[in-house]
C-alpha cells in the first residue's frame, strides 16, 4: 500500500470502475481500507457499494517504470514518463465510460515530451519497457510518441508540427480500447473475421477522438491513417503516397519501430537493427523512400549508445555471404566493416574479403547469425586464415539460417488492455465511416 522507490500510487475515479476491469494491485480507500484484491476482475456489485458508501476514488500500487531499451545520460525524466502512464489509465477509464478525453492531461505530457527532447543535454531517447504485458499498451503509446516527436524534430517540425505529430502519436491506438483482450493478445495467428476486428481500431480511434474531444482534424488524421501504406495496400482506406501525408508516416513508422523491439506474451522482442531492417525493406511499400531512409539513417544513434551490431559478430548478407563484424565508423552503424568469410556460393574464401559496406549500396547485413554450431564452425574457419593453412574451397553446410520476413506493421496485433466486446452499433459505425474531408485537404505544410 506505499510508496516504495520501486512503486508508485495510481489513482482511479470510481465513476470510471466499470465490470471486469483488473487493477494490477489491491485497491484502497484513502482511508487504509482495501476494498477489492489485485488481479481479480471488480463486479458491478462491487462498485456499486462504493459508489453507495459515497467513496470517490480507490488506488493501488504498482511497480515503476523500466527503462532500459537506452543507456547513458537519458533525454526525457522519469517524472514526466510516470505521469505519462497515469494520463494513458485515465484515457482508457474515459473511453470505457465514454467520458471525455482528458484533453489537459494529454497536453501536458506532450508538452513535456516536446521540451524535454529539445532542450534536454541527454544524448539517448530512454524508451520505455514495462515487464507486466497488460501495461503494453501504455508504454508502446508512450514509445511511439516519443519516437515519433524526436523524429519530427529532426525532420525540421515546429512547435505546431511536434504538438500535433505527438499528441496523434500518443492517441493512435486509443481505439484498441474498443477490442477484446482476447484478439489483441492472441498467441497465433488471426482468424479472417478477427483481422477484420482488428482493421477497425483506427475507425475506433477516429471516432473516439472526433466525438470525445476537441482535438483537431490532423490529428485525427494521425489517429484514422497510421496503417496507411505509401503503396496503398494498407487500411481502412488502402491510400497512396501523399494521399496518406506526412505525419501519419512518422507515426506510423515509430509505431512499427517499438512493436517489433518489444516483447510480448507471444513473441520476443527483435533487437534494433531486426527493426531498422525492416523499415529500410518496407521503403516504396509501407514507407516513403525519403522518410524511411531519414528514420534508418538518422535514428540509431539516438536509441543506444551500445553497439548495434557488435564486433566480433557472425552476419548474414543479403548476397548469402557470411562474414564477422570487425569494425564501425560508429556503434549504432547499420553498415559495419565485414571480413567476407563465406562467399555467395556457399564456399569458404582463399582470405578474408573487408567489406565496408558504409560504400556498397549492394549489400547490407540481413541476419545475425547466433546458432552454436554455425559460430564453432566459422570460428574453426577464421582461425585456418590466422594460421595460414587455407586449402581448397570448402561447401559450408546448408544449416546457414535464413532471414526471418515479418511482415511490416505488424503491430495490428499488439497489447490492449482488458475490454468489453465490440458493440454491435459501433461497429455498424465503424463500416459507414467516412472520414472528413478536411483530413485530406488541410495543408500539412505549415507544420514546418
Amino acid at each position: 500500500m506505499s510508496d516504495g522507490k520501486n512503486e508508485f500510487r495510481v489513482e482511479l475515479f470510481v465513476k470510471f470502475l466499470y465490470p471486469g476491469i483488473i487493477l494490477k494491485g489491491d485497491a484502497y480507500t484513502y482511508s487504509g481500507e482495501k476494498v477489492w484484491a489485485g488481479n481479480t476482475p471488480f463486479t458491478e456489485d462491487a462498485i456499486k457499494k462504493l459508489i453507495e458508501r459515497g467513496i470517490q476514488k480507490v488506488f493501488y500500487t504498482r511497480a515503476r517504470v523500466v527503462n532500459d531499451k537506452g543507456t547513458g545520460n537519458p533525454m526525457v525524466s522519469e517524472e514526466i514518463l510516470k505521469k505519462a502512464v497515469d494520463i494513458s489509465h485515465e484515457l482508457e477509464q474515459a473511453v470505457t465510460s465514454k467520458a471525455i478525453i482528458p484533453e489537459k492531461g494529454v497536453n501536458e505530457i506532450v508538452d513535456g515530451f516536446i521540451n524535454n527532447i529539445s532542450t534536454s543535454e541527454g544524448t539517448v531517447l530512454n524508451l520505455m519497457e514495462l515487464k507486466e504485458y497488460d501495461d503494453y499498451t501504455y508504454t508502446h503509446s508512450i514509445n511511439v510518441c516519443l519516437l515519433s516527436i524526436l523524429f519530427a524534430k529532426k525532420l525540421n517540425y515546429n512547435e505546431k508540427g511536434l504538438k500535433i505529430i505527438g499528441t496523434g502519436a500518443l492517441l493512435h491506438d486509443i481505439g484498441k480500447m474498443m477490442i477484446s483482450k482476447e484478439i489483441l493478445n492472441k498467441p497465433l495467428g488471426l482468424t479472417r473475421e478477427e483481422f477484420e476486428i482488428m482493421k477497425k481500431h483506427p475507425v475506433f480511434g477516429y471516432e473516439i477522438i472526433r466525438s470525445q474531444s476537441n482535438f483537431g482534424t490532423l490529428i485525427q488524421k494521425v489517429v484514422l491513417l497510421h496503417h496507411e501504406k505509401h503503396i496503398g495496400k494498407g487500411y481502412p482506406f488502402g491510400l497512396r503516397g501523399e494521399q496518406i501525408g506526412e505525419i501519419a508516416q512518422i507515426v506510423s513508422m515509430a509505431d512499427v519501430f517499438d512493436a517489433v523491439t518489444s516483447e510480448r506474451p507471444y513473441k520476443p522482442a527483435r533487437p534494433y537493427w531486426y527493426a531498422l531492417s525492416q523499415i529500410k525493406k518496407d521503403s516504396g511499400i509501407a514507407f516513403a523512400p525519403r522518410l524511411a531512409r531519414a528514420f534508418v539513417d538518422d535514428m540509431p544513434k539516438y536509441l543506444t549508445e551500445n553497439e548495434i551490431f557488435t564486433k566480433g559478430c557472425y552476419v548474414l548478407l543479403n548476397s548469402g555471404e557470411v562474414g564477422e563484424v570487425i569494425d564501425y565508423r560508429f556503434p549504432q552503424s547499420l553498415k559495419p566493416v565485414v571480413n567476407i568469410y563465406i562467399n555467395s556460393k556457399k564456399e569458404v574464401v582463399r582470405y578474408p574479403i573487408p567489406v565496408n559496406l558504409e560504400f556498397d549500396d549492394s549489400r547490407n547485413i540481413e541476419n545475425v547469425l547466433e546458432d552454436d554450431g554455425i559460430i564453432k564452425k566459422l570460428g574453426e574457419i577464421k582461425d585456418s586464415f590466422a594460421k595460414r593453412k587455407e586449402k581448397t574451397p570448402y561447401v559450408f553446410p546448408d544449416d546457414i539460417p535464413k532471414p526471418e520476413h515479418e511482415a511490416s506493421g505488424m503491430s495490428i496485433a499488439e497489447a490492449a488492455r482488458e475490454a468489453a466486446p465490440i458493440p454491435e452499433a459501433a461497429m455498424d459505425a465503424a463500416k459507414k465511416a467516412e472520414p472528413d474531408k478536411d483530413l485530406f485537404i488541410e495543408n500539412e505544410s505549415d507544420l514546418k
